[in-house]
């Protein structure tokens, strides 16, 4: 059977380690609640740039747009004139 001390000092233990579990779970809930927040200021800086990414996409696709349309009016007004050009310069037709 075991003495009055032992079980003070096997209780005294289970304090310490309770005590020391729970500073670490302590810890660790700061650590996580840091990384919850440093994450969720990545996910908002990074929306923002994939907003600004969706801005030039939609320039550059305006841009090309007007020089596909550049090229067809002058494929189309090159084709309306070929005849003219082709007398001008006297070549057979």
């Amino acid at each position: 059977m075991p003495t009055l001390n032992s079980i003070e000092a096997r209780i005294t233990r289970l304090e310490t380690l309770f005590e020391n579990l729970g500073k670490q779970i302590s810890r660790e809930l700061e650590i996580g609640t840091k990384v919850h927040q440093d994450l969720t200021e990545s996910i908002a800086k990074l929306t923002t740039v994939m907003a600004r990414l969706d801005e030039r996409q939609d320039k550059t696709d305006l841009k090309l747009a007007y020089a596909l349309g550049a090229v067809a009016v002058i494929v189309m007004l090159f084709n309306l004139f070929a005849p003219v050009l082709r007398n001008l310069l006297s070549l057979p037709s």
